[in-house]
């Protein structure tokens, strides 16, 4: 279908409840030319960075666009799980609180690595 000028356009999509104000991120994979012809759409709808730069971007060949999804979740999965088990140790291993565990969790939150990790910043 190339030739008549339909693409297959695979787009990993991001951005849970937040991108029904803000617009996703969105990670489309393909057949350059195609993803290139709907760019300026996808730019336009996008969530916008700190920048105003549109969250989206042309992530390569076929099925590339929903790796990249894959590999975002499969990080945010990982740093919630290393959350659930850090929240599991301070409870039954330390005997903290649940109280003094939000603390620290709110603390984590402000900053470093894992700043916005859990909590949304709305």
């Amino acid at each position: 279908m190339a030739s008549r000028g339909v693409y297959y356009i695979g787009t990993g999509v991001s951005g849970g409840y937040q991108s029904a104000r803000r617009g996703p991120s969105m990670s489309p994979g393909g057949d350059k030319h195609g993803v290139n012809a709907i760019l300026p759409f996808l730019e336009r709808v996008a969530a916008k960075d700190s920048k105003g730069q549109p969250c989206v971007g042309n992530m390569g060949n076929g099925g590339s666009g929903h790796y990249v999804k894959t590999i975002h979740n499969g990080i945010e999965q990982g740093m919630l799980s290393v959350l659930c088990e850090a929240w599991g140790i301070m409870l039954d291993c330390l005997g903290i609180n649940y109280d003094t565990i939000g603390k620290v969790l709110e603390r984590w939150n402000a900053g470093g690595e894992l700043v916005f990790g859990y909590i949304s910043k709305d």
